[in-house]
């Protein structure tokens, strides 16, 4: 489910997914929504192994082109904003070299221990970098690997976090929002500062800014999760689980790709596909159709100038000089609630 990004919604809003506000229903419903109707019905074409991909410029399969025709309208018709904002994943990563920083929204009264943060770490890698991946070489993308940092980890006490070593791991943040949710410094954030200069209050940037957070949640009121510019908010234990895992971490999947800016199809998918991992449920993991609507957006948005920042702001180390257009503004208001 994509979340509001709108500043005054986030700032005010930060955690009013309740009880009462349900997340993602459709991810709930994956058993009987994963597989086309009909026997023998065929499964969608892995991204990962798409010979599709290997092209360099927009060129789709013909069987894909009308429909990924009729999502672009769909957004330039309910979400023309959203082109020019600055806090899409892509931005993210040119912003910072290459690279993203977290946060981890700990909201939770269990214990972190060295073993979960660093399934956290791994699954984030490991996660993030199959949609990363779908952009390499194509189009002007500039980078292969996209390597996760984790910068903080926000709980309600540090002791929720036994042996952090705040060095080598992330900083330990006692700061909460407005609902007293923590949360790191949001002054140090990436969604707070798009498309202006980043951090004039950040102490040491370099150290503790973050793209995103990745929001841990023991409640989610009977929803899945939800995502956004903002990061992705999701169960805690089922996504810890499915990081150990390994394979695809399906609903961590999805999140992320309402950070990529790609939208839910709640209530209406292109008539020629049948399961793709943006229509909740329908799929488990990311397919060759959800991979050309992020390189739709990618050649939409992207910079006139690869050497420079997308949203005209400066991250973590430096970023590359000359700025381009980013999305600027919310997205769906039918299908969001709030998050980060």
């Amino acid at each position: 489910m994509r979340l509001p990004t709108t500043t005054a919604a986030i700032l005010g809003l930060l955690t009013t997914l309740s009880t009462s506000s349900p997340l993602e229903p459709g991810l709930n419903d994956l058993s009987r929504r994963q597989a086309p109707k009909g026997k023998g019905a065929p499964r969608a074409q892995r991204a990962d192994t798409a010979v599709s991909l290997k092209e360099t410029t927009w060129n789709p399969p013909a069987s894909m082109k009308q429909d990924l025709d009729d999502v672009w309208a769909w957004v330039i018709k309910r979400r023309p904003q959203d082109l020019k904002r600055g806090g899409w994943v892509y931005n993210q990563i040119l912003d910072n070299n290459g690279a993203l920083n977290y946060c981890v929204r700990w909201h939770s009264s269990a214990t972190a221990d060295a073993a979960t943060r660093a399934a956290i770490l791994k699954g984030l890698q490991v996660q993030s970098q199959k949609w990363a991946d779908l952009l390499v070489g194509f189009d002007g993308w500039p980078y292969t690997k996209v390597p996760v940092k984790i910068v903080g980890w926000a709980g309600t006490s540090q002791a929720l976090f036994p042996g952090l070593n705040e060095t080598a791991e992330g900083k330990y943040s006692a700061y909460k929002d407005q609902e007293g949710v923590p949360q790191c410094n949001p002054d140090c954030g990436h969604f707070f500062h798009m498309n202006s200069e980043f951090f004039p209050k950040c102490q040491n940037p370099k150290e503790n800014m973050y793209s995103m957070s990745l929001w841990l949640s023991d409640n989610l009121g009977g929803g899945a999760g939800g995502g956004g510019d903002w990061g992705q908010r999701t169960y805690r234990t089922a996504t810890i689980a499915q990081f150990k895992a390994g394979g695809d971490a399906m609903i961590y999947l999805h999140e992320m790709g309402h950070s990529y800016a790609i939208d839910d199809f709640y209530d209406w998918k292109p008539k020629g596909q049948t399961n793709f991992i943006m229509m909740a449920g329908s799929s488990s993991y990311i397919t060759e159709f959800d991979a050309w609507m992020a390189r739709d957006w990618w050649r939409h948005i992207k910079p006139k100038n690869l050497g420079g920042s997308s949203s005209g702001s400066t991250m973590a180390g430096g970023a590359p000089k000359g700025a381009g257009g980013a999305p600027k503004g919310a997205g769906r208001p039918a299908a969001m609630s709030n998050g980060q």
